[in-house]
């Protein structure tokens, strides 16, 4: 599944939020929010502890872990030669946040490549470089949920796939 509904929904489950990332769903709590008991879903990332509510599992931003053979197809995108983001930093900024914020794994695919190129020609910019760190970490803490493997392989198989796509470069 690549997105849209998450059908499980139970604890231990694994799921991709489009800003958050990889996400563990390590329970379920009940909440009073403005004065309203809500059922929540505790998700753990990495580095944080959030809660979504029950009733947003199924959002657009919200989708399963990827299959091999789909996050395979993503590091097939990911070898292509990149393509330019543009010129002006507002249209590249509005290019980066859409695509950031964009639940499919195939859009982000294609901004980790198009933003890598654009790192490695222009290395100006701290802005898109965070970005393309954030990016990169989910990428590679999806790889290493799917495919069973610690998170440092999976950072050297993207990583080596970025390499095929910079070589495609002209630098300028």
């Amino acid at each position: 599944m690549n997105k849209g509904s998450v059908n499980s929904k139970n604890k231990n489950d694994w799921v991709v939020h489009s800003y958050h990332g990889v996400s563990h769903i390590e329970g379920i709590d009940k909440k009073s929010l403005n004065g309203k008991e809500q059922t929540f879903f505790k998700m753990k990332t990495t580095e944080l502890t959030y809660w979504l509510p029950v009733n947003s599992i199924n959002a657009s931003h919200i989708r399963k872990i990827s299959s091999i053979s789909i996050l395979n197809k993503a590091l097939v995108e990911i070898r292509k030669k990149p393509k330019t983001l543009g010129s002006d930093f507002r249209e590249r900024k509005t290019i980066i946040q859409n695509g950031f914020s964009d639940g499919d794994i195939f859009v982000k695919a294609e901004l980790i490549r198009d933003l890598n190129g654009r790192v490695a020609q222009h290395r100006d910019n701290i802005y898109e470089g965070k970005m393309l760190d954030d990016l990169k970490q989910q990428f590679a803490e999806e790889w290493a949920i799917a495919n069973n493997c610690n998170q440092k392989e999976a950072q050297e198989i993207l990583n080596r796939a970025l390499i095929t796509s910079e070589s495609k470069l002209e630098m300028t």
